[in-house]
């Protein structure tokens, strides 16, 4: 049920195999790196079931690479400017429309960048609305970027830059706004969820997979070891 994360860009050769030989212990769902990564991870991972995942997309604007590398599955974020900044619905379809044709087949999870909804009943209801009718495989709620949660009343590009200069302009995102994330997305469809962003705790897994999540994103090895001792032994 866990993708563990490390989107560490600069990590050698003797840090890819030791990061998979940590993680693989305990029996990830997948293991998210960056493309460049791909090749070496495919190369140390012995655990055949653990899925390789990469990243394409927001803040990885020199990712195009992703595309074409070795992955089993891949994580793409919506254009975030021209959705969430100037209700451009097109650009999403565009951006998954040329996802679906690159990646030929393979699984895709689509991220909606949930901190950026400032209305679920519009913004987030389109989006999954457009996953749903390009066919796409998982809905995958954050990257885990945005720490602070945009309100009905808060101008998103803000955010967007706030996060890049230091200057929050809104209130700390918290884990009841991931849940009821996750309880809007399950009942306007039936794509499976990933949920990703703030997850800290093996008790918060547990309410997540009450809901009917199918996979947790989590950078923190801690708490995939605890999930492990939990449900694999």
């Amino acid at each position: 049920m866990i993708d563990i994360t490390n989107l560490n860009p600069y990590l050698s050769r003797k840090g890819v195999e030791e990061y998979i030989k940590e993680v693989e212990q305990f029996e990830p769902r997948g293991i998210v790196l960056n493309y460049s990564m791909i090749p070496l991870a495919r190369k140390f991972l012995k655990n055949k079931n653990t899925k390789l995942v990469t990243v394409f997309g927001y803040p990885f604007k020199n990712s195009t690479g992703a595309l074409y590398s070795d992955f089993d599955e891949i994580d793409v974020v919506i254009p975030i400017v021209p959705y969430y900044a100037k209700n451009d619905l097109d650009a999403v379809k565009k951006f998954i429309d040329h996802c679906i044709n690159k990646v030929k087949g393979r699984t895709i999870k689509v991220i909606l960048e949930t901190s950026l909804v400032r209305i679920r009943e519009t913004q987030l209801k389109e989006l999954v609305g457009v996953c749903v009718d390009k066919g796409i495989d998982y809905i995958k709620t954050n990257t885990g970027l945005f720490k602070f949660q945009v309100e009905e009343d808060i101008d998103p590009l803000e955010i967007i830059h706030s996060q890049v200069y230091g200057f929050p302009k809104s209130r700390l995102r918290t884990f009841d706004d991931l849940l009821q994330d996750v309880k809007f997305i399950k009942d306007h469809c039936n794509i499976p969820v990933k949920a990703s962003g703030g997850i800290r705790t093996l008790s918060q897994v547990i309410k997540l997979k009450s809901l009917g999540v199918s996979i947790i994103g989590t950078s923190s090895i801690e708490l995939l070891k605890q999930y492990h001792e939990r449900f694999h032994k």
